[in-house]
């Protein structure tokens, strides 16, 4: 059987996309053209895939003296059968999109974004409509609020899968499946891992964990992980635990101690960290700004939900979850499993089927 061929057009190449390359190229039956505009700092850290596979190619724009017509050149001598891309694409890749199309080569374009605001996000949308929609033949997109944003845009739901996003489950189900979900020896530990952030919520969290502190008979300790433009409130504070920047393996190890994991996000469109927090048995709090709370905490089953700067809410939340994590914990590792890397594996598989 002839391998199907996949072209990968990408800013930054996120663990995501890495995973759901990896899956793709362990089954030996695609070909698969990776090109990077903006290669991360951390590359090392957040390739999953093998650079050296046999049915990769993979490309740094930086290193390439790129030019436009350099992609059409590769677009030409690879074929692909399918050309996946951001949905919020720059210039060039705009028209690297429009050139695919002209040439009859299946389009798919991504996104996580999700509205609330139909007056002027429909402006926005609309202009990025008249630029790359029409271009392209499905769309992709992690989850149920970003479905729901392009099906009120007109987007007929046939043209748009779901799944893109998923933690590396490998490595984070294994924590919740080992985990001993014992109320006595459950992790007496909060945990954040984000940005230190309004956007995030930091100060929200910083300010409801500091009267938990007051109203809890025996409070957990509050774990932090991350920076950002809140660093250095956070770092002075020697009521938290700050562990700074951390790779995914370290996170992981953290989460594994750690009782229930807060995300008191402004917005969030679809935050991976929420996957692998409840993949490693953690409860959930967070706010109902976060995108992936449809998919991810089943309201007082597997996590509790407040709105944004609700401090007040938060708090008592907190003070809640410390009778019934382990419960919480349990049934968090148990949903999540419904979401993993192999739904790149099986868009693909179905989507080739059909043509």
């Amino acid at each position: 059987m002839k391998n199907k061929k996949i072209m990968i057009l990408w800013g930054n190449v996120p663990s995501f996309l890495a995973r759901g390359i990896d899956e793709l190229l362990k089954t030996d039956l695609y070909a698969i053209t990776v090109i990077e505009q903006f290669p991360s700092n951390y590359s090392n850290q957040i390739y999953r895939f093998d650079l050296k596979h046999h049915n990769l190619e993979y490309y740094n724009l930086t290193l390439c003296n790129y030019k436009k017509e350099w992609i059409k050149e590769k677009i030409n001598e690879f074929i692909p059968d399918v050309v996946v891309a951001p949905l919020t694409i720059g210039d060039h890749y705009e028209l690297l999109i429009k050139y695919a199309a002209r040439r009859n080569i299946l389009t798919i374009g991504c996104t996580d974004h999700y509205y609330k605001n139909f007056g002027i996000d429909w402006k926005r949308y609309i202009k990025m409509k008249f630029r790359s929609w029409e271009h392209f033949n499905y769309f992709w997109v992690p989850g149920y609020k970003a479905l729901e944003t392009l099906i009120k845009f007109g987007l007929p739901r046939k043209k748009i899968f779901t799944g893109l996003y998923s933690c590396d489950s490998n490595l984070f189900q294994q924590i919740g499946k080992s985990r001993s979900y014992n109320y006595e020896s459950w992790p007496k530990r909060f945990l954040f891992v984000g940005n230190y952030s309004l956007t995030k919520g930091v100060d929200t969290l910083l300010n409801a964990y500091d009267e938990y502190k007051r109203l809890s008979k025996a409070p957990w300790e509050l774990v932090m992980v991350g920076y950002g433009e809140l660093n250095d409130l956070v770092v002075s504070l020697n009521q938290v635990h700050n562990k700074g920047g951390r790779s995914q393996t370290e996170i992981a190890d953290i989460m594994r101690e750690s009782g229930c994991f807060i995300l008191p996000s402004r917005r969030d469109h679809w935050p991976i960290v929420l996957h692998e927090a409840a993949s490693s048995g953690l409860p959930i709090i967070a706010t109902r700004a976060c995108g992936n709370v449809v998919e991810i905490v089943q309201e007082n089953y597997s996590g509790l939900l407040f709105e944004p700067e609700d401090t007040r809410r938060l708090t008592d939340l907190m003070v809640k979850i410390e009778s019934v994590a382990n419960e919480m914990g349990q049934n968090a590792a148990l949903l999540a499993r419904r979401i993993d890397s192999t739904n790149w594996l099986r868009l693909f598989t179905n989507l080739f089927s059909d043509r």
